[in-house]
């Protein structure tokens, strides 16, 4: 049987390749998927399992990837840690947490990438920061398919202790 870790890394990487396929194609209307398999995965495992899950999609990203080493990684990285965090308050199961909290984090992830990116360059000011991160049709895209692929997630790999389709 294959180990639940190896089925979450295997479908981040699938999820990395289709996200960046489909920007290719629709640009900034395209769902963060790889943010959403990290928020489930944090979710459902914990932290720990998604900080170390996003740090690894943002590997990804930064070696596939054009721009500065480190940003894509730290950023995914805080996201799964906060989803797990934030697993103590919600339910997994809770709509919040399958529709606001993907599209917080990608608002949040915009954010940071800006302010970084401002930060260095010692232009612009915070406003107008708040304002350029509010990225419309990413974040509504993310909230409507986040809770089709966390059913699909919970499928595949059910939450820490549970038995699935794959072992635990």
């Amino acid at each position: 049987m294959i180990s639940s870790r190896v089925v979450a890394l295997m479908l981040i990487l699938l999820l990395f390749l289709i996200q960046n396929a489909l920007g290719l194609i629709f640009s900034d209307k395209v769902p963060a998927l790889v943010l959403i398999g990290v928020v489930y995965y944090g979710l459902a495992r914990g932290p720990a399992f998604g900080f170390v899950l996003g740090v690894t999609a943002g590997v990804f990203s930064e070696i596939f990837g054009v721009g500065k080493i480190g940003y894509e990684m730290m950023a995914l990285g805080l996201c799964g840690l906060a989803a797990g965090y934030t697993a103590t308050t919600f339910f997994r199961e809770n709509l919040l947490a399958r529709v606001v909290l993907p599209a917080v984090l990608v608002y949040a992830t915009t954010l940071f990438h800006l302010s970084a990116t401002q930060a260095l360059l010692n232009t612009g000011g915070v406003f107008e920061i708040l304002k350029e991160a509010f990225v419309w049709p990413s974040i509504l895209s993310t909230a409507f398919f986040s809770p089709i692929l966390f059913r699909l997630f919970g499928r595949m790999t059910p939450p820490h202790g549970t038995q699935g389709l794959f072992k635990a």
